[in-house]
């Protein structure tokens, strides 16, 4: 088993859902649509995808497509509004994301 880095965890978050929804008409707006769309075009299982966010819309899109979320309380949302929502985990600082996703992903 080898230890990937912080690059290379970073590269397996293809297909981000902003630039599936930016490349579109906008009719992917709501972020459950959004999610099954983005699982669709990547072939990604559920259990091999991670949803990072900073607003509950995020994290209830992503809990609905049996998707694992990281809140990012550094955004837009309150830490509070993000654990309500249901993170899986919650994080402060950018310099936590690495850990979050080998915790929550089967990489």
């Amino acid at each position: 088993f080898k230890q990937k880095t912080a690059y290379e965890i970073a590269s397996c978050l293809v297909g981000s859902e902003m630039c599936i929804r930016d490349s579109l008409d906008g009719s992917l707006s709501d972020k459950s649509i959004l999610l099954k769309h983005a699982l669709a075009v990547t072939g990604f299982e559920p259990n091999n995808a991670l949803m990072i966010g900073d607003r509950q819309y995020d994290i209830i899109g992503a809990k609905s497509n049996l998707i694992k979320s990281v809140g990012v309380s550094y955004g837009y949302g309150s830490a509070n509004e993000l654990r309500e929502a249901g993170a899986d985990l919650l994080i402060e600082k950018p310099a936590e994301l690495a850990k979050a996703v080998q915790k929550l992903l089967p990489i």
